[in-house]
């Protein structure tokens, strides 16, 4: 298969992979709310991206699904973007230091990732408005939201991967033997 081809083919994968967790977390996934918190599914592809395809991967995947979130529903344009970004550059260091084919570890980064999202996220919406309520948002947002998004994660981390490995893996072509 050539380059052309397959960058078309990782192109359209990493569209569909972030259209779908974008339509899954912001319309199916706010019916499944408990206690009012959601998983996080761009962040679960974003975590991906860095991990199994590198700082690179993650950078773009973070920063195109960041700013999708902030078009669409983000309260302060670029946050998620900028946040998403680092945390894809972030997982994408880490695969330089360690990969395996193990998924415990990407769940720990999983959330890992998700805590470092809430942090920041409570630093630039609640701390700048003088609300210090740490505490209290930590234990009944970040922690919540980043067990159900660990729990949920497992699944679309897998299925992440599939199509990542499918999308690298070159097309074998058809020869015809000339008699």
């Amino acid at each position: 298969m050539s380059d052309g081809k397959m960058a078309i083919k990782n192109f359209l994968v990493v569209f569909a992979l972030v259209y779908i967790a974008f339509v899954l977390q912001t319309s199916v996934f706010n019916h499944f709310e408990l206690a009012g918190i959601s998983p996080n599914l761009i962040l679960v592809i974003t975590v991906a991206f860095g991990y199994l395809k590198g700082s690179r991967a993650g950078i773009v995947v973070g920063f195109i699904s960041g700013l999708l979130l902030d078009i669409f529903i983000g309260s302060y344009f670029g946050m998620n973007a900028l946040i998403l970004m680092y945390i894809g550059y972030l997982n994408g260091l880490i695969r330089l230091f360690y990969f395996g084919e193990d998924i415990k570890f990407p769940i720990v980064l999983l959330s890992l990732s998700d805590v470092l999202y809430g942090l920041t996220v409570f630093a630039v919406l609640f701390l700048m408005r003088e609300r210090y309520d740490y505490q209290f948002y930590f234990k009944a947002v970040i922690i919540p939201e980043a067990i159900y998004t660990v729990i949920v994660g497992m699944v679309v981390y897998t299925v992440t991967g599939i199509a990542i490995r499918w999308a690298d893996k070159p097309e074998k072509r058809a020869t015809r033997e000339i008699a």
